[in-house]
């Protein structure tokens, strides 16, 4: 699977189920960002929303969060949140309502915790993932079924965590892979990040890392980046190099983009 640079934003989709896909790009981090007891975000924190279209139709909003200063046990950590939500007319076709919160350590790229809160068509309810050194475990607040617990690399990031890191990397030209767990789907990512003063982009390529683990249904994000050959592209402004302004979600012909439309 190439790395090369990715080609200039293209469009063709095949099915409405990639009308969600869109909210990819939106980090959003909120004060329920860190589990209870174990830390605290800093008030200080940058957000950014999106306009997203889907085969040349505006379908949605995100919106992007995220705080770098939250402490857990003692140690810097970063919590990031997206959250997206369809408008009136993708909400005929597929109705999205939902929230990611992830929290992880920047320094070792490693997960500490993921919060979802899941309100589409055919999904509804709260997502507890916390992570220990090479083990995750899955509560549902609202169900009385026994946790569901995983093996995981250490150290891996999820989806939402990988966007963030992809972000803030600013080193001119790399690359390298990075482990991702998707909610008991083993992945890897590749990265390349290239920066100058014409173009910056980071690009994400996702392809299974061994055979899937869950058996439980679960929300459209986390289910998309479960697929091998599906990518994640930043392009960032070429007179701002930390602003993310068009994030792009892609698996084949299929696409989502999220053009940034305002910055707090």
């Amino acid at each position: 699977m190439s790395l090369a640079r990715p080609d200039p934003l293209r469009g063709c989709a095949s099915t409405p189920f990639f009308l969600l896909a869109i909210w990819i790009g939106t980090l959003n981090v909120g004060p329920h960002a860190v589990a209870a007891g174990e830390g605290s975000p800093a008030s200080k924190s940058r957000t950014w929303r999106y306009q997203v279209h889907y085969l040349g139709m505006g379908v949605g909003e995100l919106t992007v969060t995220v705080s770098d200063t939250v402490v857990v046990n003692g140690k810097r950590a970063r919590a990031v949140r997206i959250t997206m939500n369809t408008g009136r007319l993708a909400s005929t076709v597929f109705a999205v309502q939902n929230s990611y919160i992830a929290v992880y350590f920047p320094e070792n790229r490693h997960l500490h915790a993921v919060t979802k809160r899941i309100h589409q068509r055919n999904l509804t309810g709260e997502w507890e993932i916390h992570y220990a050194e090479r083990q995750a475990k899955l509560i549902r607040p609202a169900q009385s079924s026994t946790p569901q617990e995983w093996a995981v690399s250490s150290p891996c990031l999820d989806v939402v965590s990988l966007l963030d890191l992809l972000v803030n990397i600013r080193h001119p030209d790399t690359s390298f892979t990075v482990a991702i767990d998707q909610e008991a789907v083993p992945m890897e990512a590749q990265v390349r990040v290239f920066r100058d003063h014409e173009r910056s982009y980071a690009l994400a390529v996702f392809r299974p890392a061994g055979p899937s683990r869950r058996t439980w249904k679960t929300d459209l994000l986390t289910s998309r980046f479960s697929r091998a050959g599906a990518r994640l592209e930043v392009y960032f402004d070429a007179r701002r190099p930390d602003l993310p302004r068009t994030i792009r979600y892609s698996l084949g012909t299929s696409m989502a983009t999220a053009e940034w439309v305002e910055r707090d």
